[in-house]
């Protein structure tokens, strides 16, 4: 058997009571899972019709076999399963409803004769590509309703929409998008994952591109997709791994600035798929040329000093020691318990949280400011535009931020924090989203908000959240790694013990070892920059694989964000 080809038998089992239904109960947002690598292989499903003289219940597990092997061939063989009636009806891209590959379905009858299933629900993907996890309890089950017809042969006369399939077919025939949109001073990439069928994808992420971002980050970002653009050939062609996309004559009048940034967000958005190394954009089938290449970054990042607080001092790591940043004296009082630092190779300005504010404490001198008067203040983080970020623990639905250099402060909206306590917060590297901890109605929460600013950054306010890590139960400390991944320190639902996390945004997580006795963390670009502090004050380095041991007696780690 050629290895990059497994015939549906090999499968079977996972697929044998697998059915379409609906998600209950419906939770979680819009997600990103991740599942195992699968880069030398694929899944590919041999659909087959109807076997004459099946039962009730064979034929079910023939159409959920057809079903899931359906995504390439437009589920044409599926439909032979359902009367004409339902085949006309159904329409099979409506859900895609995930179940994990270690569980099995159940199938049984109802009182009525109809053939029920249930099973674990993982998560399910929308028509935008947008996938949601389920909470751990949640189940998908549904039924279906079946009739004879004039041979005598069973067919499925009533059933829902869409589609269930276990993780593993569905990474199969599914490839990860990432859709890209623009800051809102347009010098950086905003992304969102999206999933799409393997044999589309580039269209489909081009056509998600045009349709603009979500709704919960739609007042945060923005493109030069001109409004009233469509495809005007329907199909992107892929020849040679250039990627042509022919745009309506809206596309035709683009300046020649939005047409960069057009061909910088098609150009991120595209190349992310396997089948794309180059784009050529065009409108009504002539070419769009452009003189400038943009590299915009979708996650603005460098090598920054490591900070940490040792006997209430902050100082930096270096890989032979920890040196303070400011004198003692500068600090002695403060009391404090949190820095933050911006996006300065060599940090100039530091933030604290002391025991009556946010301070502002200038590296190198005895120069201490405060910010924001208040003694129940959560720590602080520091965005790209300059502005510090904290909020009151008891929240009234307000956070507050301040311009670092000028002094002014601002009281930013985040109705939905209204009568939460507010736990941490952390603005993404580009500084569009914020992920969020709080506490309401006895749970804790993990989610993430757009951040409104006007032109020169200002933040308006934040929008609805999203929440996200439905299966963590406990969140002890987080910091982002990758444009849309996050390293927590949580305890899962499941869980006893605090454990480590990588969570994608609105992802299932992937938990990795971590020392004993964790008690805070950082991170920068990627797993190998996270540090953590363990409970007697040694600051731990993830490195190759393992933890190693590079400083002590520290507390409150922090890399720039």
């Amino acid at each position: 058997m050629n290895k990059a080809v497994k015939i549906l038998s090999v499968i079977a089992g996972v697929l044998l009571l697998a059915g379409c239904s609906s998600l209950l109960p419906v939770s979680g947002a819009p997600q990103a899972v991740p599942f195992p690598e699968n880069k030398t292989s694929e899944v590919t499903l041999n659909a087959q019709g109807p076997t004459k003289g099946a039962s009730a219940e064979e034929l079910i597990t023939g159409f959920l076999r057809a079903s899931a092997a359906g995504v390439s061939e437009d589920f044409a063989v599926a439909r032979q399963f359902l009367t004409p009636e339902a085949a006309a009806s159904w329409d099979p891209t409506a859900q895609v409803r995930l179940y994990p590959d270690n569980q099995s379905p159940a199938l049984s009858r109802s009182n009525s004769g109809a053939v029920r299933i249930s099973v674990a629900a993982m998560a399910s993907l929308d028509k935008t590509g947008t996938l949601t996890t389920a909470a751990a309890d949640s189940v998908i089950s549904g039924e279906f309703s079946l009739v004879r017809n004039a041979d005598g042969e069973w067919r499925i006369a009533v059933l829902d929409d869409g589609i269930t399939v276990p993780a593993a077919v569905f990474q199969s025939q599914f490839e990860e998008s990432v859709v890209y949109y623009l800051t809102v001073d347009r010098t950086a990439l905003v992304p969102t994952v999206r999933w799409f069928p393997r044999n589309s994808a580039p269209t489909l992420a081009a056509e998600a591109l045009i349709a603009g971002p979500p709704a919960w980050l739609s007042d945060a970002v923005g493109t030069a997709v001109p409004v009233g653009t469509t495809l005007a050939t329907p199909t992107v062609k892929v020849e040679d791994g250039v990627a042509t996309v022919d745009l309506s004559a809206a596309a035709a009048q683009i300046t020649q600035n939005n047409l960069d940034l057009l061909y910088a967000q098609f150009t991120k958005t595209l190349t992310g798929l396997r089948s794309v190394q180059g784009v050529r954009l065009s409108a009504v089938g002539a070419e769009l040329r452009r003189p400038n290449r943009l590299d915009l970054p979708s996650y603005p990042y460098s090598s920054y000093a490591l900070l940490v607080l040792q006997n209430g001092v902050p100082a930096r790591v270096t890989e032979t020691q920890v040196e303070p940043l400011v004198a003692a004296p500068a600090v002695t009082g403060l009391g404090l318990t949190a820095i933050a630092s911006g996006y300065t190779e060599e940090p100039r300005t530091i933030v604290g949280l002391g025991k009556d504010g946010l301070y502002r404490i200038a590296v190198g001198s005895a120069e201490v400011t405060q910010l924001i008067a208040g003694t129940a203040l959560v720590a602080p983080s520091v965005d790209s535009y300059g502005w510090a970020w904290t909020g009151v623990s008891n929240s009234a639905g307000i956070l507050n931020a301040v311009d670092i250099a000028g002094g002014a402060g601002v009281m930013v909206p985040a109705n939905w924090l209204n009568g939460a306590q507010l736990q941490s917060l952390h603005v993404s590297r580009e500084g569009t989203r914020m992920v969020v901890v709080y506490r309401k109605d006895d749970a804790t929460s993990l989610g993430v908000a757009a951040i409104q600013r006007d032109e020169t950054g200002r933040p308006l306010k934040l929008g609805e959240v999203v929440p996200l890590g439905q299966r963590l139960a406990e969140i002890t400390d987080l910091a982002w790694i990758a444009e849309s991944e996050l390293i927590v320190l949580a305890r899962s639902k499941t869980g006893s013990e605090l454990s480590l996390q990588i969570v994608t945004i609105g992802a299932t997580p992937k938990t990795i070892s971590a020392p004993d006795n964790p008690v805070a963390l950082t991170g920068g670009l990627g797993l190998e920059s996270v540090v953590l502090v363990a409970k007697n004050g040694s600051l731990f380095r993830y490195d190759g694989g393992a933890w190693r041991v590079v400083a002590t007696e520290v507390t409150a780690p922090a890399l720039p964000g």
